[in-house]
Order: structure tokens, then C-alpha cells, then sequence
């Protein structure tokens, strides 16, 4: 499979097909545990975060297609990556 496809839970990746950190430059084992504020590139991050709040909120659906910029793990250069994303399963608070 060409895209990535990850799963989060308290603002950790907990699940990462082969794809996702390949196109971040990561092993598969490296990305399993980083932090949203390891990957998503500073600019995107509160925004990024503020959708998985929603994500995991009980209120009405949020946007469910945009783009992220992400940081390569050479960090040589950002990363646009158009996420679709589902709505998260959330236990506790994050």
C-alpha cells in the first residue's frame, strides 16, 4: 500500500504501516511511539492538535480532509501530506 496509514492515541503514534515512516524517512519500529511534536513540522502543530482534539470529541464531525506538513527525520526538508482522516476511538483524556 502505497499511503500511509497510522494510528494515535494521546498524541503518540501507536500503529504505522510500512508506508508513513518510510516517507518520513523511519523505520517502521523508529516511528511506533514518537510524538505528534517529533514528526508534524512546528508551523502545523497546534493546528494539528486542535484536530485531534475534535477528532476524539464528542461534538460534530470536523473536517475530515487536509493537509499537514510533516519534518523529514533527516530534517532536510518538510513533507505535505494530505490526511483523510476517520473519526478517532478515544478512552480517557489525551
Amino acid at each position: 500500500m502505497a499511503d500511509g496509514v497510522f494510528v494515535a492515541q494521546d498524541f503518540r503514534f501507536v500503529f504505522a504501516n510500512t508506508a508513513l515512516p518510510r516517507i518520513l524517512g523511519y523505520s517502521r519500529e523508529e516511528f511506533i511511539g514518537l510524538h505528534f511534536t517529533d514528526v508534524v513540522h512546528p508551523d502545523f502543530l497546534e493546528l494539528w492538535c486542535e484536530r485531534f482534539r475534535l477528532r476524539i470529541s464528542s461534538g460534530p464531525e470536523p473536517l475530515r480532509r487536509y493537509e499537514v506538513q510533516f519534518m523529514h527525520k533527516s530534517g532536510q526538508r518538510p513533507v505535505w501530506i494530505e490526511l483523510i482522516a476517520s473519526r478517532f476511538v478515544h478512552e480517557g483524556d489525551p
